[in-house]
């Protein structure tokens, strides 16, 4: 039987009813967010005439660009930055291209690479100067964490060999945000990155918590209208919380491992594997027992906090921190490079007794 016209209007008016009440409860969300100050989704906006110096990586996420890049100084009266990256992607370390067998191999993020600075002030440039007999390679990328230095290290392995090399590991204990992508490191590189999506790889625990699960890049969620409404900018934060649910319980057990890993992947290679201590303040006790109970080698670097080691407008180490750096790295080279030595937290010689060890 068909519905009388009394009943369609009935279903009309609910209808509208339905869709009102939903405009409303939208609209008094938008209201509420907005006035506690959560507004619509926002990214930085970059410096006047910044030029792009990644490009998108399907396996670790982002690289850097091979080319020669001119920054502005970051503050007036500052200096003027020059960043070059030759054809593989590495930074320059001199005015040639490091050669020798036994290579100096510097992995991890942006302390590592110089953000900031120019070439011949970093740490790496200072060091191959140290060593000319020995090809000096940086390839740290800004953002990296310790598993993104790891995939960059197997990478790297695979089109080279490690023997007689050195590979130094510029760790600072952030690194462990960006191994299992904690939401504050997620949605910040998402913020830093402007509308550009940032895909990043991150490590887990499996369920028994004995192995680490590795997977691909994976961008902060990018939801229609989450720009112009806070309540759908809102609902993506939420959703991505979930996602990341946990990371921040499992990180230092996550970092280890990969760390451990790291080691493994050098001496297979037939190199050798070293920890340069930057920075870390939280947990540092605990890594320090870890580093002892693993026997990973470890040259423990000073980081001067104040305004004289900054660069001034933006923070990083400058020149002055990393020839700090260099003399300290240099100093643990030398000593790795003798007859079987080892490193405690400080940096004193003591018999070396690795053994192979099963991944993790």
């Amino acid at each position: 039987m068909a519905a009388g016209p009394g009943r369609a209007k009935r279903m009309l008016y609910r209808c509208v009813a339905v869709v009102a009440s939903l405009l409303v409860a939208t609209a008094l969300g938008e209201l509420l967010l907005r006035l506690s100050g959560r507004g619509p989704w926002k990214h930085l906006r970059p410096r006047a005439k910044e030029q792009m110096v990644h490009d998108r990586d399907p396996v670790i996420g982002w690289r850097t660009r091979p080319g020669r890049y001119h920054f502005p100084p970051y503050a007036p009266g500052g200096e003027a930055v020059e960043m070059t990256f030759l054809p593989d992607g590495t930074r320059a370390t001199g005015l040639t291209r490091p050669v020798g067998k036994h290579r100096i191999i510097f992995v991890g993020g942006s302390f590592t690479l110089g953000w900031a600075i120019s070439d011949h002030q970093t740490f790496a440039w200072k060091v191959q100067e140290r060593y000319p007999n020995r090809g000096v390679l940086n390839v740290a990328v800004d953002g990296y964490g310790t598993y993104q230095s790891l995939l960059a290290l197997r990478r790297y392995f695979r089109r080279e060999p490690g023997d007689g090399s050195l590979v130094v590991y510029g760790f600072i204990c952030h690194h462990a945000d960006r191994n299992v992508a904690t939401h504050i490191w997620w949605s910040g590189l998402a913020y830093y990155a402007g509308r550009r999506p940032v895909y990043l790889p991150y490590c887990d625990l499996t369920d028994d918590r004995t192995h680490l699960r590795e997977h691909p890049p994976r961008a902060y969620p990018d939801w229609p209208l989450m720009r112009r409404l806070a309540l759908v900018n809102a609902a993506a934060d939420l959703y991505a919380r979930y996602l990341r649910a946990g990371a921040e319980q499992q990180k230092t057990r996550v970092t280890r491992l990969l760390i451990e890993e790291m080691d493994r992947l050098a001496r297979d290679n037939g190199a050798r594997f070293v920890v340069a201590w930057l920075f870390c303040l939280e947990g540092r006790a605990r890594y320090r027992a870890f580093f002892d109970e693993k026997r990973i080698l470890v040259v423990d670097c000073p980081l001067i906090r104040g305004l004289n080691y900054k660069v001034p407008g933006e923070g990083h180490p400058n020149e002055r921190m990393n020839t700090i750096w260099a003399d300290c790295i240099a100093g643990g080279v030398k000593k790795v490079s003798g007859p079987s030595p080892d490193f405690t937290g400080t940096g004193s010689p003591r018999t070396s007794n690795h053994s192979p060890r099963s991944w993790p």
